[in-house]
């Protein structure tokens, strides 16, 4: 039986991101054991003489409200190609991101115009119903999806077409699909510092008022 080069290229990638996965997994399995492990050490050393302890070691400060962890992110991703669709959730999921799927173009367009919140958008081109550019090109006429970043990822060479609609990125099937994560984090990260320049000039502004 023939196998098409795209799908064994992404079965292959699916299956080496499984293992990475469960190997991450191994070790926060593990993790509570060595926790459990080393306070008893630790008990168990001698105390050392205070001529030789280390001096005013600094006490480690606690953790402010704006150090804490963020919520998970929320990235749509549209794409009609189980495959492909799959590979890209789970590469997410590990990064740590909320992933909410779409499968056409129509149900697409119902998600984006909807008030539910998205960091990111992640769209193929070729789409059941509306095609990637159009659905770019409807987000981007939305006042609450303006600014959201958008990635296009498609087999066909639509950069250009797809950086005139709105999106931020193109990236190309398969051999880019390994890079959505890495693209989304940049592209997300870009954009809380455009939020937090825009926050302390607005700041500025009204104390110079």
């Amino acid at each position: 039986m023939h196998v098409p080069n795209m799908v064994l290229r992404l079965c292959v990638a699916r299956c080496s991101l499984s293992f990475c996965f469960r190997a991450t997994r191994l070790i926060l399995d593990v993790a509570p054991l060595h926790a459990s492990v080393v306070p008893s050490l630790i008990k168990d050393t001698p105390a050392q003489d205070s001529k030789t302890s280390p001096a005013n070691h600094p006490v480690p400060a606690r953790a402010s409200p704006k150090d804490k962890v963020r919520p998970p992110m929320t990235i749509l991703v549209i794409e009609d190609y189980k495959p492909v669709l799959h590979l890209v959730r789970d590469i997410l999921e590990i990064e740590g991101y909320t992933v909410d799927l779409c499968e056409n173009g129509v149900a697409a367009l119902n998600k984006i115009q909807s008030s539910t919140h998205y960091d990111l958008i992640l769209t193929d081109n070729d789409l059941p119903g509306i095609n990637g550019l159009e659905l770019i090109r409807h987000t981007r006429l939305l006042a609450h999806r303006r600014d959201v970043p958008i990635i296009m990822l498609s087999a066909l060479p639509h950069c250009e077409d797809a950086r005139r609609a709105g999106a931020d990125e193109f990236l190309k099937k398969p051999e880019q699909v390994i890079a959505v994560a890495v693209t989304a984090t940049r592209l997300l990260a870009a954009r809380r510092s455009e939020v937090h320049s825009y926050e302390r000039h607005g700041r500025v502004f009204s104390n110079n008022a």
